[in-house]
């Protein structure tokens, strides 16, 4: 059994998705594969650019990448320190990190060998590039162990060390993310309750670099309407959707992420929300864009260019707007008309109200007081 995606019955989680206990970082991981050993077990000695890292005696810096790695900063990459994983099914574009040590992994192979680890160990920015969740948990951690890189990468990053995720590769660096049930069965997964059944996501646990979050990818396969579904079933408080060329950067020693690229970046927040049978009240939801900054130990979002005291929007009688719920789609709503707002996808109703707790800037609004209805009952 895949030790990330043991299936957990429970006649009251909605229908639509398979959600599991998420580990988060910094806890005792339910999997043997999230643990990291104290010290070096390798014989060789550590070269001058590992201990150089690791006297930062800090994490290093998380970035969550969405489309093809155009959002980060040149300066990131540009040092030959750059080691750039990647499946040999999903290569990634020659223009990203062209001065990086590459490192072609053949999916369901584990990734050992000494050679590939001291390059992990010494590396300054650690680069997981394209693929998925299940792929590069099958690659790095497959078998219930963690593979030699595997163990080097953590050992890196908790040694000062970046460490990216672009593409589906995010996903697997996050605290969890959403896959098609599909994906599971294909593995050999059943459903354990009998009323699963029908279900078209599963909530998987990632490798925790980014604490308490569910990150998704707007696609084709959807983003904001099933990660609501997702955080309706209670396990789960807070959700990103990164849309377009973005990028999330989290600094896990200030605890605050900032937004880089032109994308968008839509971010959930159900800590002390009512979850109903079919409803959510009294959740938040936030829209950042570049320099746009979440602070997670005051729970509040600052954009860019906000100073002094917050800008107050006016309250007015509600719009209501009907079709397809996109990140691009709610952005433009947010910023045109402004909250109160009504926007309807079928059964799917979000109520937008004006949130005082965050920092807005001139004519933006940092976020916004949400209500969810027309949710499968659970």
């Amino acid at each position: 059994m895949l030790p990330h995606l043991a299936l957990l019955a429970g006649a009251l989680l909605p229908a639509h998705f398979l959600p599991l206990r998420p580990w988060v970082a910094g806890e005792k991981s339910p999997c043997p594969s999230a643990s990291v050993p104290a010290t070096d077990p390798s014989p060789h000695p550590r070269s001058r650019t590992e201990r150089a890292v690791s006297a930062t005696g800090r994490p290093g810096d998380v970035w969550l990448v969405a489309g093809d790695g155009h959002a980060l900063p040149e300066d990131l990459l540009a040092g030959e320190g750059t080691v750039l994983l990647y499946l040999t099914d999903d290569p990634p574009s020659e223009s990203l990190a062209p001065r990086a040590q590459r490192v072609a992994l053949v999916e369901g192979v584990r990734a050992d060998g000494e050679e590939l680890a001291a390059a992990l160990r010494a590396a300054g920015v650690v680069l997981l590039a394209g693929g998925d969740l299940l792929p590069w948990w099958r690659t790095l951690e497959a078998g219930n162990h963690p593979s030699g890189a595997l163990t080097a990468l953590l050992r890196a990053h908790r040694g000062g060390a970046a460490v990216v995720g672009v593409g589906g590769a995010a996903r697997y660096l996050a605290s969890s993310s959403l896959i098609p049930a599909a994906d599971l069965r294909e593995q050999g997964e059943r459903e354990r309750n009998p009323r699963a059944t029908g279900r078209e996501h599963a909530w998987v646990v990632g490798l925790g670099l980014v604490p308490r979050l569910l990150v998704d990818l707007e696609d084709d396969r959807g983003g904001l309407p099933r990660c609501l579904l997702a955080l309706h079933g209670e396990r789960a408080e807070r959700a990103l959707v990164l849309a377009g060329e973005v990028a999330w950067h989290w600094d896990p020693d200030a605890g605050r992420a900032t937004v880089v690229g032109g994308g968008s970046a839509l971010l959930v927040d159900l800590v002390g929300a009512r979850r109903q049978r079919s409803a959510v009240s009294g959740a938040r939801l936030s829209l950042l864009r570049a320099g746009d900054r979440w602070e997670s130990h005051r729970r509040r979002v600052v954009l860019a260019g906000a100073e002094g005291k917050d800008e107050r929007v006016r309250a007015a009688l509600p719009r209501t707007l009907e079709g397809p719920l996109s990140v691009a789609r709610l952005a433009a709503a947010l910023e045109r008309c402004g909250p109160p707002l009504v926007l309807r996808d079928g059964e799917l109703e979000l109520r937008l109200g004006l949130d005082s707790t965050s920092r807005s800037a001139p004519g933006r609004v940092a976020g916004a007081t949400l209500t969810v209805s027309g949710l499968p009952r659970r």
